[in-house]
C-alpha cells in the first residue's frame, strides 16, 4: 500500500504584492512562472488523485509562494471544501497551512480559518516580519514602495484576539543583523508562539554578500546573542510558551529528543514535496533551480502517471540525483564533533556554497560550530544551577 507521510508545499502562484530586497522567489523564480498558476479545480483534482493513489495517507499541504493569498478568498474555501471532501470519501488525513506575509489577512480570511481550525496543523498562520517597524521597513515594503507594517501589526493582534495561533519568520540579514536584542524585543512583543530565524544567504557569484545578504559567521554570532536573550527570559518571565528557532530544535538535539527541522536530523530535502505554479514537482524549495535541477526536479505532476508519481513522492531519489548530493555532502561530516546536533546542515545551502565559494563552504561550518558549541555551553551551565 502507498502510504505517503508528507509536507507538500503548495505554490499557486509567484505574485505577491510586497518587494522584499532579499527575496528569493523574486531573484530565482518570479519571472519564470510569471503568467503560470494552478486553478482552485486543477487543485482539487490533485488532492482527490493523492487520496486514491496514496490511501491512508497523512500530507500537510503548505500554502506558500509568492503571496498565497493573492489567489483570493474563494480559492481557499475551494480548496477547504477539497480537503474535506478528501478526509471524509477517503482514508486519508489531510490539513493545511500558510505561510503569509499577513498584509492581506483581514477579519474575513482569519473567520474562515476560524470555523475551519480542524483542518489547521496546530492551528497555526506562519508569518513574515523581520523586527521593528524600522528594521522591517528597511526591507519589506509595497510595490509601491510603502511600508507594509501596520497591515502585518493589524492582523497579529486579529489573530490575537481569537482562536487561531500564529508563529513569525524572519530574515536575517544585512538590515537587522547587527541588531538582534531590537529584533527579539519587538517580535517577542507581539506574543508569537514560536519565531523562527532564517539566515539571508545571498551571494554573486564570487562568494560576496549581496541584496542584503550576511555572511554564516555572522548568522550564528546574531543567533548566539538572541539564545541568551531568550534564556535570561526563561528564568526571568512567567510566560515561558515563547521558542525561537533554530534554538528549541538544537536543544532538543542536544538531549536527544525529537526534532522536526530538517537541517538538524538525518531525514532532509526527500520529506518534503514542492508543487510550482506550473505543476512542477520539486524536492525542498530551496534548491536553485538555476543549478541544481537534476538534484530536485521530479517532474510535473500534469503529465506523470499514477506510477510515476508514486515513484516521485515515495521514492524521489529514483527520479532525481538528490541522494548522491546528500551522501556527497555528508561523507566529510560523519567524523566531525557536531555531526550529531548538525546532522549535516542544510543541503542546498551548502552546495550552494560549495559550487560559488569553499571558503563560505567552511564559514558554513565554522558557523555551524559557533552556534552549537555556543548553545551547549549555556545549556550546560543552565543544568548544573542549583
Amino acid at each position: 500500500m502507498n502510504k505517503l507521510f508528507k509536507t507538500i508545499v503548495l505554490k499557486p502562484t509567484m505574485a505577491c504584492n510586497l518587494n522584499c530586497k532579499y527575496c528569493y522567489e523574486s531573484r530565482h523564480n518570479e519571472g519564470k512562472y510569471f503568467k503560470a498558476g494552478f486553478s482552485a479545480d486543477e487543485l482539487h483534482d490533485w488532492i482527490i488523485r493523492f487520496a486514491k493513489v496514496f490511501p491512508q495517507s497523512e500530507i500537510l499541504w503548505m500554502f506558500h509562494g509568492g503571496e498565497p493569498l493573492m489567489t483570493g478568498i474563494n480559492y481557499f474555501k475551494k480548496f477547504i471544501a477539497t480537503l474535506r471532501e478528501a478526509n471524509e470519501n477517503f482514508n486519508v488525513n489531510y490539513k493545511f497551512a500558510i505561510q503569509t506575509n499577513a498584509t492581506l489577512l483581514t477579519e474575513e480570511w482569519i473567520r474562515l480559518m476560524e470555523e475551519n481550525l480542524d483542518l489547521m496543523s496546530e492551528r497555526v498562520v506562519s508569518i513574515s516580519l523581520d523586527g521593528s517597524q524600522e528594521i522591517n521597513d528597511a526591507a519589506r515594503l509595497s510595490k509601491q514602495g510603502k511600508s507594509s507594517f501596520a497591515a502585518v501589526i493589524k492582523a497579529m493582534d486579529i489573530i490575537n484576539d481569537c482562536d487561531l495561533n500564529y508563529t513569525t519568520i524572519s530574515v536575517v540579514g544585512r538590515h537587522n543583523v547587527n541588531r538582534p536584542q531590537e529584533v527579539y524585543e519587538a517580535i517577542r512583543s507581539h506574543k508569537p508562539r514560536c519565531s523562527k530565524f532564517i539566515p539571508c544567504y545571498n551571494f554573486d557569484d564570487a562568494g560576496n554578500p549581496e541584496m542584503l545578504g550576511i555572511t554564516p559567521l555572522e548568522y550564528a554570532n546574531f543567533m548566539c546573542e538572541l539564545f541568551d536573550l531568550w534564556m535570561h527570559d526563561r528564568v526571568s518571565v512567567t510566560d515561558r510558551e515563547f521558542v525561537i528557532e533554530p534554538i528549541a530544535t538544537i536543544i532538543s538535539n542536544l538531549v536527544e529528543a525529537p526534532v522536526n527541522w530538517c537541517e538538524y536530523r538525518d531525514e532532509k530535502c526527500d520529506c518534503f514535496t514542492t508543487i510550482y505554479p506550473d505543476g512542477g514537482l520539486w524536492l525542498c524549495d530551496t534548491f536553485n533551480p538555476d543549478t541544481m535541477k537534476n538534484f530536485a526536479y521530479l517532474g510535473n505532476i500534469k503529465s506523470l502517471s499514477d506510477e510515476k508519481l508514486v515513484n516521485a513522492f515515495l521514492k524521489p531519489s529514483s527520479r532525481c540525483e538528490y541522494q548522491s548530493l546528500y551522501d556527497d555532502l555528508r561523507s566529510s561530516c560523519e567524523k566531525c564533533d557536531i555531526f550529531n546536533f548538525c546532522h549535516g546542515g542544510c543541503i542546498p545551502q551548502r552546495s550552494e556554497m560549495k559550487r560559488v565559494s569553499e571558503r563560505l563552504l567552511k564559514e558554513y561550518c565554522a558557523g555551524k560550530h559557533r552556534l552549537i558549541s555556543y548553545v551547549k555551553a549555556g545549556v550546560d551551565c543552565a543544568l548544573s544551577q542549583p
